[in-house]
């Protein structure tokens, strides 16, 4: 078993400490609404990965044929990354977005790459 499903988890557990945090400051309810939503669903997800991996077929032993190892790649990650600074780059400027996009592209690549050594014989 894997546990990849805690730091979904983990994540969503600290937006909604954060949602927690902001009732100090007085929020509006959209904001408040918004972080707490993300953080919920952020559990509910990793309560649904928890729940999915027990049913994940297990790699094979060594000496046999090699198992391809999706959840460990760093080119998905590198997209991930730059999907969100991406994405933050709509707030802070264009700079920013054009950072995003380079590393999604770089991210894509990675993925198109990692794809094409699986499909070789």
């Amino acid at each position: 078993m894997t546990r990849g499903w805690r730091v979904i988890a983990g994540w969503g557990a600290w937006l909604c400490v954060l949602a927690a945090i902001q009732l100090i400051f007085g929020p509006t309810p959209i904001e408040l609404a918004l972080l707490a939503g993300a953080g919920a669903g952020m559990v509910l997800l990793g309560l649904l990965t928890f729940a999915g991996e027990g049913r994940r077929t297990r790699p094979r032993p060594e000496g046999e044929d090699p198992v391809a190892l999706p959840q460990t790649s760093a080119a998905s990650v590198c997209l991930a990354v730059g999907i969100t600074i991406f994405v933050v780059g709509w707030e802070l400027g264009t700079w920013m977005a054009a950072l995003g996009a380079g590393i999604v592209a770089l991210g894509a690549g990675g993925l198109i790459r990692e794809w094409r050594a699986q499909q070789r014989p």
